[in-house]
């Protein structure tokens, strides 16, 4: 288990890096990279999706951080609609990339309370960081006015948080998995 849970972590930190110079690029040049990185996005929401589908199928289903199946099917529909329609998607890039930054707090929200019935000290970190990016995500969603470099400050923001969390999420796995195992 412990093996698999930092397998989980650190797939969640390379995504994490990836959204980052994402953003870093959004921030940087705004207009000009958007196609581009519609089909990079594309293509790298298809690969994680594929590894999370297969990675749910390997791994025990009583692990406690393990959404990988609807993560690598919403990954994957996500990345061959941004290749497919890459010119609508740059369009409506504010609101997949709004959608995305939802899923992935409500998700740290459920884990933030598994922390607290593991009885984690820093649950409650995660849970005030997933709140902020779910309204940060809300925010893009429901912004029309919300511009590329904004977008990408707050992708870049939402990756930095993401990391830390994976860190804390590392350094107390011990803990999680004695309530686990126990259960």
């Amino acid at each position: 288990m412990d093996k698999t849970l930092k397998k989980q972590s650190m797939m969640s930190i390379i995504i994490s890096i990836v959204f980052a110079i994402f953003g870093i690029i959004l921030i940087a040049n705004p207009s000009e990279s958007l196609n581009i990185i519609s089909i990079i996005m594309g293509i790298g929401l298809i690969l994680i999706g594929i590894y999370k589908i297969i990675d749910y199928y390997t791994l025990s289903k009583n692990i406690i951080y393990n959404y990988n199946n609807i993560h690598g099917i919403i990954s994957v529909i996500l990345g061959i609609v941004t290749i497919i329609c890459k010119e609508e998607v740059s369009n409506m890039f504010r609101i997949i990339l709004g959608l995305w930054i939802i899923y992935s707090s409500l998700i740290k929200i459920s884990l933030a309370f598994k922390f607290k019935r593991a009885d984690v000290r820093s649950w409650i970190y995660l849970l005030i960081c997933s709140i902020i990016m779910l309204i940060c995500g809300l925010f893009i969603v429901f912004n029309k006015g919300t511009i590329m470099i904004v977008m990408g400050s707050i992708i870049l923001i939402n990756s930095i948080i993401n990391i830390v969390e994976e860190l804390v999420f590392q350094k107390n796995i011990n803990e999680i998995k004695k309530y686990f195992e126990v259960k």
